[in-house]
């Protein structure tokens, strides 16, 4: 059974997330864990406590509503819904329950509208500091057939493909296409050879023949990848994201984060704990499909 953490704060885009997630899993055995977070006031620290109490309450009877409403239709007899209230912060939160138990998904939804990208959302918090699966569901996704998988991630850096596993899971249970999308700029020396033996690198573990590459010329990685999914019908993007450094963060060189924080499609970042490095000369001499996506 899959389990499935879903964060929300009783918004519109965290709602949008939940129903999302329900229809992506609608034939997998899953736990769904619905989520909020909410922070100590500075006051509560000096022994006041009916605040808390009345926080811990309201949470606790918006979740009661929500999981009433989320459930409303009838559901699987195979899926079980949870309901948790945590106090701390989203990413904080996440990573203390992820130390605690097994989490395959953590869901959260996506509205871009935090005003800097330095500091990012929720989501792009719990892509840098959390050990698993994360799906970022923007607040106008809508609620689909999943036809048109993109991947975009270097699969040289992988360092084992059951990585790619959740991915086969959702192409399998979705009878899906997927494109192996690349990105090449005029830096690259790939060639076509290498890029056929990537996908068919990816074809042969997924056991699929509904593997096609694409490819986009462009010195912009994040650039040629929000073209692409402005020109194709596509319903699910994923990525491997690659932990960096803060500097790189301040640099503003985190793609996957940067694709997350107001993302165009539903975004699936796949957790590698062992990739294989290969440092770019610069921060644009990458190419996606044989690309590091940080």
């Amino acid at each position: 059974m899959k389990k499935i953490l879903l964060l929300t704060d009783f918004s519109k885009a965290s709602e949008r997330a939940i129903y999302f997630a329900q229809t992506l899993f609608d034939h997998t055995a899953a736990e769904f864990r619905i989520v909020n977070t909410y922070p100590v006031a500075t006051d509560l620290m000096y022994g006041t406590t009916i605040e808390l109490d009345s926080a811990e309450e309201d949470a606790q009877q918006q979740l009661k509503s929500l999981l009433a409403e989320v459930t409303a239709q009838p559901v699987p007899a195979y899926h079980h819904y949870l309901t948790q209230t945590h106090i701390s912060e989203p990413v904080m939160a996440v990573e203390y329950m992820l130390e605690q138990d097994h989490i395959d998904y953590v869901v959260v939804g996506a509205s871009g509208s935090h005003k800097s990208e330095l500091f990012g959302s929720t989501a792009t918090g719990i892509i840098r500091n959390c050990a698993t699966n994360i799906l970022v569901i923007p607040a106008f996704a809508p609620i689909r057939p999943l036809n048109e998988v993109v991947l975009a991630a270097d699969i040289n850096s992988i360092n084992d493909l059951k990585t790619l596993q959740p991915l086969k899971d959702v192409l399998e249970a979705k009878n899906a296409r997927l494109t192996l999308l690349t990105i090449v700029n005029k830096h690259s020396t790939v060639t076509a050879d290498e890029m056929e033996a990537q996908r068919q690198r990816v074809a042969d573990f997924l056991n699929s023949t509904q593997v096609e590459s694409y490819i986009i010329h462009d010195d912009k990685v994040e650039r040629g990848i929000n073209d692409y999914l402005e020109a194709h019908e596509v319903e699910l993007l994923v990525t491997i994201p690659h932990q960096k450094s803060l500097f790189d963060v301040l640099m503003g060189n985190s793609i996957t984060r940067k694709l997350a924080f107001n993302p165009q499609v539903p975004l699936l970042t796949l957790y590698d704990p062992k990739p294989v490095f290969h440092q770019p000369a610069n921060s644009e001499d990458i190419v996606v499909g044989g690309l590091m996506l940080y």
